[in-house]
């Protein structure tokens, strides 16, 4: 429809009141129009002109205040716990986890009779005495059990089967989804630790780089340093999907992208307290003139 109500005055003034609440335009010798659309659909509008010496337009702010979200929200979110309350949690975990088959026996045994929590080494012996019962009867004593009695019976073992069956997804599904959220709150708990120790690492590594090469500005140190910088972040991606598939142990993933540049850091640091030529051109030059010298006497 358009801008239906437009204001035009010679003169205003914007300001606030002390509370920061409300906004006022403080206009000043001024018309206000107001168009309206007519109910019946016709063409023809009503147009309202109104003339002003002074008028506060007023403007609620009351939308454009910082409100802070309640903490309840995100208290029980990962990111936001410390090591102790992880370390709760990833016990409470484990302690589910070593309950997890009772549960199952629980489920399955009002409707299995041969179920056995302890040890499944007892089942076929049981099935054979079933078996013996079942031939100890003569066939024509099945003959005058009814058809609707049979019916009935096979109704009912599927009704149990289908709610065992049922009660055991659950279950599975229950399992499945705690053992993503033990995955992530162990791989949380050591990222409390290599992050920081990632930190000092850098460190370790950049602090000889800076020693070693001496080409000055920021062109080969800066490409150098990015390059570490991404083959940790690289290698840190890497092992945090290994560990949250469940490929590796979770320290091992998460700590791989450390432990592996970390003996490079303890060999910049050798070379450069020997005053090493490691990134100079000069020094591979040379050693390329001895190598082709070794084949020419060759």
């Amino acid at each position: 429809m358009g801008n239906d109500k437009v204001t035009l005055a010679k003169e205003g003034e914007m300001i606030s009141t002390p509370d920061k609440a409300y906004m006022i335009f403080r206009l000043k010798d001024g018309w206000r129009y107001e168009e309206y659309t007519n109910k019946d659909g016709s063409e023809k509008n009503e147009q309202v002109r109104m003339y002003f010496k002074k008028w506060d337009k007023v403007f609620d702010l009351s939308s454009f205040k910082l409100q802070r979200t309640n903490q309840d929200l995100f208290k029980n979110a990962y990111q936001m716990m410390n090591v102790k309350q992880l370390s709760y949690e990833i016990d409470s975990a484990d302690r589910y986890r070593s309950k997890v088959p009772d549960k199952i026996y629980g489920y399955i045994s009002p409707y299995v009779s041969l179920a056995d929590k302890d040890s499944t080494k007892k089942l076929p012996g049981k099935i054979a005495a079933v078996k013996s019962v079942l031939h100890t009867y003569d066939s024509s004593f099945l003959s005058v059990v009814p058809d609707s009695l049979r019916i009935r019976v096979l109704q009912l073992a599927s009704s149990h089967a289908r709610s065992s069956k049922n009660l055991v997804e659950v279950t599975v599904s229950d399992i499945s989804i705690r053992q993503m959220n033990y995955a992530t709150y162990k791989i949380e708990w050591h990222r409390k630790f290599t992050l920081s120790f990632a930190c000092v690492l850098l460190f370790l590594i950049g602090a000889p780089l800076g020693a070693i090469i001496r080409k000055g500005g920021l062109g080969m140190p800066l490409v150098v340093a990015i390059g570490f910088f991404v083959v940790f972040h690289i290698m840190s991606i890497t092992g945090e999907k290994l560990a949250r598939t469940g490929a590796v142990e979770t320290w091992i993933g998460m700590w791989m992208a450390t432990a592996m540049l970390l003996p490079i850091a303890f060999i910049l640091i050798q070379q450069a307290r020997n005053d090493s030529q490691v990134f100079s051109k000069e020094w591979y030059m040379r050693i390329w003139s001895k190598v082709a010298a070794l084949f020419k006497k060759s």
